[in-house]
C-alpha cells in the first residue's frame, strides 16, 4: 500500500483547514447577517485562523525556515523588532490595497470604512500568512527578488500554497467587482460585499484544487520534490 508522503499530508492538511474556517465563516455570517459584513470582525477571524493552521501544521509538520542561499535557521533574537516591523508591513499593506481600491473605482472619501474593511481582509488573506510563516524579512524578499526557496522541501511546499492563495484571492477580489455594473439594486451588490464574497471565493477554490490535485498525484504515484 502506497504511504502518502508529508508533503501530501501538509497539503490536504491546508486545504481541509482552509475550507473548514471558510464554512465556519459562512455560517457565521449568514447567521448574523450583513451587519456581520461591517465590521473587522471577518479580518480577526482570518489572522486567527492563519495563526491557528500554522501552529498546527508546524507543530505536526516542524517546517524548517532555514534559508537556502544562507543555509542556517532564520534567527529571531530582536523580538520587539521584528514585531513592529511585522506591525508596519501590516499597515502600510493595508494602506497599499485601500489605494488600489480607489484606483480601481472605490469611493476615496464617502466609502473609506468599507475600503478599509477590503484592504484589511485581503491583508489578511495574503501577506499575513506569508509573514507568520517567514517573517517580515523573508516577505519582503519574495516581493521583490525573483527567486526564493527554503531549504526544507516541505517548507517550500507550503510556502508555494501561501504564494498561490494570495494571487487566487487577490484576482477572486477583482473579479467580484463584475456585480457592481449589474443593474439589480440588491444588497449584496453593494461594495465591498462582492469584492469579499469574491476574494473568500478564490482561495475556497485554490484550496479545493489543491486538494483534489494533491489526491490524484498520490493516486497516480507522482511525488512532489
Amino acid at each position: 500500500m502506497q504511504v502518502i508522503s508529508t508533503i501530501e499530508r501538509v497539503r490536504l492538511n491546508y486545504a481541509a483547514s482552509t475550507i473548514g474556517f471558510i464554512v465556519l465563516y459562512t455560517f457565521t455570517v449568514a447567521t448574523f447577517s450583513a451587519e456581520f459584513l461591517k465590521l473587522w470582525l471577518h479580518s480577526i477571524y482570518f489572522i486567527v485562523a492563519e495563526m491557528i493552521k500554522l501552529v498546527i501544521i508546524q507543530k505536526y509538520y516542524g517546517l524548517d525556515l532555514s534559508y537556502s542561499q544562507e543555509g542556517v535557521r532564520k534567527k529571531r533574537s530582536n523580538k520587539v523588532g521584528d514585531s513592529i516591523k511585522f506591525a508596519v508591513l501590516m499597515i502600510m499593506t493595508i494602506f497599499f490595497y485601500a489605494f488600489i481600491c480607489v484606483i480601481m473605482g472605490a469611493p476615496p472619501l464617502t466609502h473609506v470604512e468599507e475600503t478599509l474593511t477590503l484592504s484589511s481582509l485581503l491583508t489578511a488573506l495574503t501577506i499575513f500568512p506569508i509573514s507568520l510563516f517567514i517573517g517580515v524579512s523573508g516577505t519582503l524578499g519574495i516581493l521583490f527578488t525573483e527567486t526564493f526557496e527554503l531549504v526544507n522541501v516541505t517548507s517550500q511546499e507550503y510556502l508555494k500554497l501561501l504564494q498561490r492563495n494570495a494571487y487566487l484571492v487577490i484576482f477572486g477580489a477583482f473579479i467580484g467587482s463584475i456585480a457592481f455594473p449589474l443593474d439589480w439594486d440588491r444588497p449584496w451588490q453593494a461594495y465591498p460585499i462582492p469584492n469579499i464574497t469574491g476574494a473568500i471565493t478564490g482561495q475556497m477554490l485554490g484550496c479545493f484544487y489543491c486538494f483534489f490535485e494533491t489526491m490524484v498525484r498520490y493516486k497516480l504515484g507522482k511525488k512532489y520534490r
